[in-house]
């Protein structure tokens, strides 16, 4: 009976698995992580968090990081197209004002943006993770043409907002 309990205690008592999402303590997607057999086999398998290290699977990881790879570097052209687009760009909004100078409502921020999304037509958040950021302190609330700055991929572009009475 001795032996077999010393010969259960020689097998190694870590497994080497993939994470499929990130786990907080334990690392990101795609690492290869040593862990406890019985905290993979109860945990980390069965909430789809990770996989064990087998060849097809590491095989299969391999794989999905090029596509993924390859989708990114596809957004990163669309979004150097966009860019050089938005800096193009020339957008006129027709308010209501009361003397002709000033605006009743004003010109936002959002509304630069989904004139821009518009105009550019590329469905810019969806190809990149990051937003369409425009730097505007206030509304802009006087007729008139504006230079707003916008904020794209980490590039900074200029933008003219001519606003008009209706």
């Amino acid at each position: 009976m001795a032996s077999v309990i010393r010969r259960i205690s020689n097998v190694s008592k870590t497994v080497t698995i993939v994470l499929q999402n990130d786990v907080p303590k334990l690392g990101l997607r795609g690492d290869l992580v040593k862990v406890r057999a019985g905290f993979a086999r109860n945990y980390l398998c069965p909430q789809k968090l990770a996989v064990y290290a087998s060849a097809s699977n590491l095989a299969k990881i391999a794989s999905e990081r090029a596509s993924e790879e390859a989708i990114f570097q596809a957004g990163r052209r669309a979004a150097e197209e966009a860019s050089s687009k938005i800096g193009k760009l020339q957008l006129s909004f027709k308010r209501h004002s009361n003397d002709g100078q000033t605006l009743y409502g004003s010109v936002t921020a959002q509304d630069i943006a989904q004139a821009i999304e518009d105009k550019v037509s590329l469905g810019l958040s969806k190809l990149t993770r990051a937003p369409l950021k425009v730097n505007l302190e206030q509304p802009i609330k006087n007729v008139g043409t504006h230079d707003v700055g916008v904020e794209f991929q980490g590039k900074q572009v200029t933008v003219k907002v001519a606003v008009a009475k209706r």
